[in-house]
C-alpha cells in the first residue's frame, strides 16, 4: 500500500528488570486493571468482567489503577456497591517502581482491550514480574502472551474473560511456573533481539547518509523528561540514550519544552526550546526551529507514532531518514 514495498518489523524495546519470584502459593486473588478507563481500553466490559469472577469466587479482589477516562463515571457508578468493600479499589497512578513491585505480588493482570493493541509493554511487564495475562486477541496481544502458558488470549467479551480470569487466579502456580521458564525467550525476544536490529538499522541508513553517525531522539509530541519522569518513564528512557550513545559519535535529544539542569549520559546533548510553546504548534516547527542540529543528524529515531511529523518535514525539506 502507498507505494511501500518493503517493511521490516522491529519490537519496542523492553528492558528486562528482574524483580525475583516468589514462592509459590503466597499470591492474594488479587486482579489489577492499569490503565485509562477508556472504550479503546474495555473499560466498558470491566464491570460485568468484575462482578463475573466475584460471583465465581467471592475471595477475588480487584485493583484499578488509573488516571480517569471518559468511563470512569459508568466504571465507579456500576461498581458502587464493590467499592464500599475491600472487593474493588480504584487507585491513581504511582511510580512505576511501586507499580511494578505491585503486579509481582498479584495473581493476575488483565487487559480487556477492545481496539487492536499494537504491542501492550503491560503485559510484557507483568509477565517479567511473573505474573500470568488474561488479554483480549487483539492486535499484538498473541505476539507476547501464550494462550493457556503464561495467560489467557480471550475475545472481546465480558463473561470470557471473567472465566478466564477465574482459571488463571484457580491454577496460578502452575501458571507462574510456566512463565518463569519463559523469562530467557522473552529475554531474547524483546530486548536483546530489538536491540541488535535498531544497531544494525541505524547503522545501516547512517552509512548512507554521513561519514559522522549522529543519530537525533524526537520525544513523543509534547513530551520532555519532566514529563516521562511524571509517567514513571525517565529510566527507561535514559536507557535508550545509554546504548545510543555507546555506537553513535553524537546523540541530540529533541524535547517540546525548556529543560535546565537536565543529566544525561555522555555523548547526549540535550535540544530543547528557550520558551514553552504549544505541542502542537512545536511538532511542526521542530525541525525548522532546530534545523541546525537536524541536519547534522544522520537518522532520526521517532519515539511514538504520532511523534512521527516532525520526522516527516525533516525528511522532506532536509533528507534525512528517521526510524
Amino acid at each position: 500500500a502507498n507505494g511501500i514495498t518493503r517493511t521490516t518489523v522491529i519490537y519496542n524495546i523492553k528492558t528486562i528488570t528482574y524483580h525475583g519470584f516468589q514462592p509459590p502459593g503466597t499470591f492474594p486473588k488479587e486482579v489489577l486493571y492499569i490503565g485509562k478507563l477508556s472504550p479503546g481500553k474495555g473499560a466498558g466490559l470491566l464491570p460485568d468482567v468484575i462482578a463475573g469472577t466475584i460471583a465465581q469466587n467471592l475471595a477475588i479482589r480487584w485493583t484499578i489503577y488509573t488516571n480517569g477516562g471518559v468511563l470512569r463515571p459508568m466504571v465507579e457508578q456500576a461498581l458502587a456497591s464493590l467499592l464500599t468493600t475491600w472487593q474493588v479499589v480504584i487507585r491513581p497512578y504511582v511510580p512505576h517502581e511501586e507499580l511494578m513491585a505491585h503486579i509481582g505480588r498479584v495473581a493476575a493482570v488483565c487487559i480487556p482491550s477492545v481496539w487492536h493493541e499494537p504491542l501492550t509493554r503491560l503485559a510484557l511487564e507483568a509477565l517479567q514480574a511473573g505474573t500470568p495475562v488474561v488479554i483480549t486477541d487483539r492486535g499484538g496481544s498473541r505476539e507476547v502472551v501464550k494462550d493457556g502458558v503464561t495467560g489467557r488470549l480471550v475475545p472481546v467479551d465480558a463473561n470470557a474473560i471473567a472465566d478466564a480470569i477465574v482459571d488463571v487466579v484457580t491454577e496460578n502456580d502452575a501458571y507462574r511456573a510456566r512463565i518463569q521458564k519463559q523469562q530467557e525467550s522473552l529475554t531474547n525476544t524483546f530486548c536483546v533481539q530489538p536491540i541488535e536490529q535498531h544497531l544494525a538499522l541505524y547503522e545501516s541508513m547512517a552509512a548512507h547518509h554521513a561519514q559522522k553517525r549522529t543519530l537525533g531522539v524526537i520525544l513523543p509530541p509534547g513530551g520532555s523528561l519532566r514529563v516521562l519522569d511524571e509517567h514513571g518513564q525517565k529510566s527507561r528512557y535514559i536507557i535508550y540514550l545509554k546504548h545510543y550513545a555507546k555506537y553513535f559519535d553524537k546523540v541530540f535529544l529533541f524535547s517540546y519544552e525548556p529543560e535546565l539542569g537536565v543529566d544525561l549520559p555522555d555523548g547526549v546533548t540535550l535540544v530543547a526550546p528557550k520558551r514553552a510553546i504549544s505541542k502542537r504548534w512545536y511538532m511542526f516547527w521542530l525541525p525548522f526551529a532546530q534545523h541546525r542540529y537536524i541536519k547534522q543528524c544522520s537518522v532520526l529515531r521517532v519515539m511514538q507514532m504520532d511523534g512521527c511529523v516532525p520526522a516527516v518535514l525533516a525528511h522532506w525539506f532536509f533528507r534525512v531518514p528517521f526510524v
